[in-house]
C-alpha cells in the first residue's frame, strides 16, 4: 500500500494523501500503517491516529483473514511491542479479540501492557508470540478470542493447547510425569509449551526454577537413552501376537501399556521383561488397570 510512506529521516509514518479518505477507501490500511510501525519503529503522524479514531468502525465488514494476516505480521516484527501499543491505543484490539475487548479486567489490561513493554525480548516465532498474547486473558474469555480470527485448524489446535496445558506444565515434577505428559500431548506440543514458558518468564520477570527443572530432566533421559515412545520399546506388535498374548486388534494398546511401564523403571526396557508384564496384564486386568499407581512406603 503506497498510500503510506516511511520517513528514515524524521522515523515518521506519513499518509501521501488524506488518511481519512484512504480508510474510507480501504479499511484495512489502518492496520497496514500499525504494521509498518511494528516493522520499523517509527511513530504515526498525527493527523493518521485521529483518522483512525474516526473511522474504524469501517473495520467491522473487513474480512477477519486479512485483520489475522496483519496482526500476525505486526506480533512477529522487531517492534511488536509498539504495534501493541498502538492497537490499544486506537481501539483496533477490539477486531482481533471481538467482544472481549468490552469486558477486559484490570488484569487483563495490565497483562497486554506488560506484554507490549517486554514482548521484543522474545524471539520473534509466531506460535509463540501468538501464544503469549492469548494468554494475556482467562480461559474461556482466551477461547472466545481465538474464533474471532479464523485460524487454520492446526493453528488452532496449538493455541488451545496453550491456553488449556501452560500451567500443567509448570507441574512436571520428574521424569515420570514428563514422559506420560509427552506419551498422552505429543513431544511437539511438549517442545512448544516448554519454550513458551521460556518466553513468559522473559515478559513477565518469572522464577526459572521450574523450566530449568524441566530442561535438565529432559537432558538426562535424552543422555540416559530412556524410552519415550512406544518405538524405544524392545518390543513391538509382532512379538506379543507371535505369542498369542493378544491379538492384532488389542496389540497397540497393550503396548501403550507396556509403555507406561518402563515410563516408570526403564530398567525393564528388554524383551523378557516386557513380555512377562504383557502376559500378567492379559492374565490380569486389574493389575493392568494398577500399572500407573506408584505406591509409596
Amino acid at each position: 500500500m503506497r498510500e503510506f510512506i516511511s520517513n528514515s529521516e524524521r522515523k515518521l509514518i506519513k499518509a501521501d494523501g488524506d488518511p481519512a479518505e484512504i480508510f474510507e477507501k480501504t479499511p484495512i490500511s489502518m492496520f497496514h500503517v500499525i504494521k509498518l510501525t511494528s516493522e520499523t519503529g517509527y511513530d504515526i503522524q498525527g493527523g493518521i491516529h485521529k483518522a483512525i479514531l474516526q473511522k474504524k468502525s469501517l473495520l467491522k465488514k473487513t474480512n477477519p483473514d486479512a485483520v489475522r494476516k496483519y496482526f500476525e505480521e505486526i506480533i512477529t516484527s522487531a517492534h511488536a511491542g509498539k504495534g501493541l501499543k498502538m492497537l490499544e491505543g486506537t481501539g483496533l484490539t477490539r477486531f482481533i479479540i471481538g467482544d472481549l475487548d468490552n469486558r477486559l479486567t484490570n488484569q487483563d489490561a495490565d497483562k497486554i501492557a506488560t506484554l507490549a513493554e517486554n514482548i521484543d525480548k522474545t524471539k520473534q516465532v509466531r506460535l509463540r508470540r501468538l501464544g503469549l498474547f492469548y494468554l494475556c486473558f482467562k480461559k474461556k474469555d482466551a477461547h472466545s478470542a481465538l474464533d474471532v480470527l479464523n485460524y487454520d485448524a492446526e493453528t488452532k489446535m496449538i493455541l488451545k493447547g496453550a491456553i488449556d496445558m501452560i500451567e500443567k506444565i509448570n507441574f512436571l515434577a520428574n521424569t515420570y510425569e514428563i514422559k506420560q505428559f509427552i506419551k498422552k500431548h505429543g513431544i511437539d506440543l511438549y517442545d512448544y509449551l516448554h519454550n513458551l514458558s521460556k518466553a513468559r518468564r522473559i515478559v513477565y520477570d518469572l522464577d526459572d526454577a521450574k523450566i530449568k527443572s524441566r530442561h535438565y530432566l529432559m537432558e538426562y533421559m535424552l543422555e540416559r537413552g530412556e524410552p519415550i515412545f512406544l518405538e524405544d520399546l524392545n518390543i513391538d506388535k509382532g512379538d506379543l501376537i507371535a505369542r498369542e498374548i493378544v491379538d492384532e486388534e488389542k496389540a497397540e494398546e497393550m503396548l501403550s501399556m507396556l509403555l507406561d511401564v518402563v515410563h516408570q523403571d526403564p530398567g525393564k526396557n528388554s524383551k523378557r521383561a516386557l513380555i512377562l508384564h504383557a502376559e500378567q496384564f492379559a492374565k490380569n486386568p486389574v493389575q493392568a488397570a494398577f500399572r500407573k499407581v506408584r505406591w509409596i512406603r
